[in-house]
């Protein structure tokens, strides 16, 4: 009997034990980490030309109001006159500098710098949190001058009382809307560093993508005429690969063709005048995606291209290759012309 009691009392010690220890497991209390997804992103600098760049130094916005009464007595009332005008006061200050995007820039991804890139130089592959991304591309720029653009806008509103024995009989309400601008230039000079060009881009998951900072022959943003200049970089971003992908095999040379000619529209592509290997059919900002040819210490290729609607070449391109390597040739805008680049990697 006291053996079966003993037992009885284990059976519940243990229980409680259970029950006890199932309460204590440790949850973290921020919950479950997702995953982590990067991409590989190459960046190919195409920087090219001068331009006067604007950029934005202080902001200053206000309201102010002013109001006055006059009183007009006629022979049988009298007219209470009340004028009231508002002030949208915007006051902006900008620097203008020229800026030459043919020298070497540094490229910051979200405020990390990542390389300093002169005209025809990439980097190597780097790891990227995919999603939304701040590109921001600095330089020197040596300052034209100070820029102070005021804007006034004005609201006017008169208010007309009809007054007879002390009670107003009528009111009328008239209101007039003006507007005015002034810019002031003030000579500066010196060299700073600046932030030429930035962006905000999307990086697709789980990708090996190349982004090409190709340069513009007109600014995004062009106002007043001209004066206040910016934007003259396009990102062109082109998909190459699922990261997981397999590139170079011995004795292969694996190389892309990427059209960043935003006016040539569709390009074909052939690997050697006999047309017969098409490589592909490229719109603007499409890749080929990696291709594996043969290639000894030293092998040859040669690539033609094409539009869909004529039979004749446009241009073409030759490019030496060593296995094991990747290859980029970039087809891009050079004030209207094609001009060809290629990067070894």
């Amino acid at each position: 009997m006291l053996l079966n009691r003993h037992r009885l009392f284990l059976s519940f010690a243990i229980f409680l034990m259970a029950m006890f220890g199932a309460s204590c497991v440790d949850i973290p209390s921020e919950g479950i980490t997702p995953p982590n997804y990067q991409s590989s992103v190459k960046y190919f600098n195409y920087g090219r030309g001068v331009d006067t760049i604007s950029l934005l130094i202080s902001s200053v916005s206000y309201t102010a109001k002013e109001s006055s009464t006059v009183l007009k007595i006629n022979v049988t009332d009298t007219i209470k006159v009340k004028t009231q005008l508002t002030y949208k006061v915007q006051i902006l200050r900008y620097s203008r500098y020229d800026v030459n995007f043919g020298q070497p820039l540094e490229l910051y991804v979200d405020g990390s710098l990542k390389a300093t890139l002169s005209p025809g130089q990439a980097t190597n592959y780097i790891t990227t949190p995919s999603g939304s991304r701040k590109i921001e591309l600095k330089g020197n720029g040596t300052l034209v001058d100070s820029i102070r653009y005021t804007k006034v806008d004005t609201v006017k509103t008169v208010t007309y009382d009809s007054i007879r024995n002390a009670v107003v009989k009528a009111t009328k309400v008239v209101n007039s809307e003006g507007s005015s601008a002034t810019v002031l230039k003030i000579p500066a000079s010196g060299t700073n560093k600046i932030t030429v060009d930035d962006a905000l881009l999307f990086i697709e998951t789980e990708r090996q993508v190349s982004m090409s900072l190709v340069g513009d022959t007109v600014p995004s943003s062009s106002t007043l005429n001209g004066l206040l200049r910016y934007g003259r970089m396009q990102y062109l971003i082109a998909a190459e690969r699922k990261t997981f992908e397999p590139t170079v095999k011995v004795d292969t040379a694996a190389m892309i063709v990427i059209n960043n000619f935003s006016t040539a529209g569709t390009l074909q592509v052939f690997k050697s005048t006999l047309l017969k290997d098409s490589v592909s059919t490229l719109a603007f900002k499409g890749s080929s995606g990696y291709r594996l040819y043969p290639a000894k210490t030293d092998s040859t290729y040669k690539f033609v291209f094409r539009t869909p609607t004529s039979f004749t070449d446009v241009d073409s391109v030759s490019l030496t290759v060593s296995k094991g390597k990747q290859y980029t040739i970039s087809v891009f805008d050079e004030a209207g012309v094609r001009k060809f680049r290629s990067f070894a990697h």
